[in-house]
C-alpha cells in the first residue's frame, strides 16, 4: 500500500507545482494538481489563501501547501561519539541535522574514542551510535600516520572497507595524538592503495611546514592573539597543501577529496 503526502509544493525544473506525492520506502509518484506562481510574493500569497486546518486524516500527510525539498546530504560531521559525548552525541548531533533537513549525514573517523582506522574501532562505534541514530549515516574511515609506524596501513583501509567505510580521511596537519598527519610521501602511499580499493581519500588540507613556522615566529614575538592565530593557518597554508594533493595526483590517476 502506497503512502500518500498532499498538498506539496515541488519545484519541478522550471515549474513550481502542487502536488500529491505517492510513496514507499521511495517515491513512487508524483501527481501535479496545478502549477503555483513561483515569484517571492506571488508564491506567499498563494500560500496564504490556501492554507487551511491541517487534515488530522491518518491516510495521509497533509504538507498544507509547504514547499517540499529533498533531504540534504551533510558529508562532513563531527558527532564526537564515542569518547567525547561532553561536546555531542550521535544522538544530539543527527536530531539537530533532521532538524535543518538533513537527512544523511557522513561522520568523520577522528573524533571519536577509539578513532576509525580499523576494522574493530569501526565495529566498536558502529554498536554505539547506531542506536542513536536520528537519520542516515555513513562512517569515513581514516589513516593516521601512527600506522604507518607498525605497518598495518594497507591491511586497515583493506579491512574497513569491507566494513562499508565511503572513504578514507587524513591530515597533512594534525593537533590529535591518536590521528596524526602524514607526510606527502606516506599520503602518496595512501593513494595508491586506495586506487587499488576503489576508494576516495579525502585530505584536511593545511601545510604544515608554513604552520609550524608561522607559529614559532608568533611565539617568538610573543603574538598570542586570535588574529596571530588566524594568520598561522591563513590562506597560504591551504594553497600549500593543495599543491602538495594536485602533485601526488597527477603522478597516476587518483581521486582526492580536499577539504579547506
Amino acid at each position: 500500500m502506497h503512502q500518500k503526502i498532499i498538498n506539496a509544493i515541488l519545484s519541478r525544473g522550471n515549474r513550481t507545482v502542487l502536488c500529491d506525492i505517492l510513496y514507499r520506502s521511495h517515491i513512487v509518484d508524483v501527481i501535479e494538481k496545478e502549477d503555483v506562481p513561483c515569484t517571492p510574493a506571488a508564491l506567499t500569497d498563494y500560500i496564504r489563501s490556501k492554507r487551511t486546518i491541517r487534515s488530522d486524516s491518518t491516510d495521509c500527510i497533509d504538507a498544507n501547501y509547504c514547499i517540499v525539498l529533498p533531504g540534504a546530504i551533510d558529508p562532513h560531521v563531527h558527532y564526537d561519539d564515542p569518547g567525547f559525548e561532553w561536546r555531542e552525541d550521535f544522538y544530539t548531533g543527527t536530531l539537530s541535522a533532521a532538524f535543518g533537513g538533513v537527512t544523511t549525514v557522513a561522520d568523520m573517523p577522528c573524533t571519536s574514542i577509539p578513532a576509525v582506522t580499523d576494522a574493530q574501532n569501526f565495529r566498536q562505534k558502529l554498536k554505539v551510535i547506531s542506536k542513536k541514530a536520528v537519520t542516515d549515516f555513513a562512517l569515513w574511515g581514516g589513516v593516521s600516520g601512527t600506522e604507518f609506524d607498525d605497518n598495518t596501513v594497507k591491511n586497515n583501509m583493506r579491512e574497513l572497507k569491507e566494513q562499508g567505510v565511503i572513504g578514507f580521511k587524513t591530515y597533512l596537519i594534525s593537533g590529535m595524538k591518536d590521528f596524526t598527519s602524514l607526510t606527502p610521501s606516506q599520503l602518496e602511499e595512501v593513494a595508491l592503495i586506495a586506487k587499488d580499493l576503489d576508494m576516495l581519500v579525502a585530505v584536511h588540507a593545511e601545510d604544515k611546514g608554513f604552520v609550524e613556522r608561522m607559529r614559532a615566529e608568533f611565539q617568538r614575538e610573543n603574538r598570542n592573539e586570535i588574529t596571530h592565530y588566524c594568520q598561522t593557518r591563513g590562506i597560504e597554508a591551504e594553497i600549500l597543501a593543495i599543491r602538495t594533493i594536485i602533485e601526488i595526483a597527477q603522478k597516476p590517476e587518483l581521486i582526492f577529496t580536499s577539504y579547506i
